[in-house]
């Protein structure tokens, strides 16, 4: 419940800043509309490459970033993954909320245990999150 706290006062926020690193257009599409529709006005980037992505990190300041594990359709992400990226995003944005977002049984729960990631959830159960941070 700590964490579901702490989300809900990151989106509270009037100047939030979103970074949604994943491949996948659809997902992308879908998961930003999410975002949009409980932060109206957070300021939302959704990189199209890897390059851009650490771009994005190097140069931006976010308060929450939703990471995908697999990033396997950017032809520029060759041998790298959302875990990869990890340590990139605490070295350029240290006090960002990292909401780990994947289909892979298990990865987000150990990323979690070992204090890698603040929060995980599978895919599906994105909507169901973010109404319930509407309801806190």
């Amino acid at each position: 419940m700590e964490v579901l706290k702490k989300l809900k006062g990151i989106f509270s926020s009037e100047t939030l800043r979103i970074i949604l690193i994943e491949d996948a257009a659809i997902a992308a599409e879908s998961i930003a509309k999410m975002l949009l529709d409980i932060s109206p006005s957070a300021l939302l980037h959704v990189p199209k490459s890897y390059n851009e992505v650490k771009e994005c990190l190097k140069n931006g300041t976010y308060d929450l970033v939703l990471l995908d594990n697999s990033l396997t359709s950017w032809s520029d992400a060759a041998g790298m993954s959302g875990i990869k990226t990890i340590p990139l995003i605490k070295e350029t944005n240290p006090q960002a909320f990292i909401l780990f977002i994947s289909n892979e049984i298990g990865v987000g729960k150990i990323l979690m245990q070992e204090g890698m990631v603040d929060f995980w959830k599978y895919k599906n159960e994105l909507e169901g999150l973010f109404e319930e941070l509407k309801t806190l």
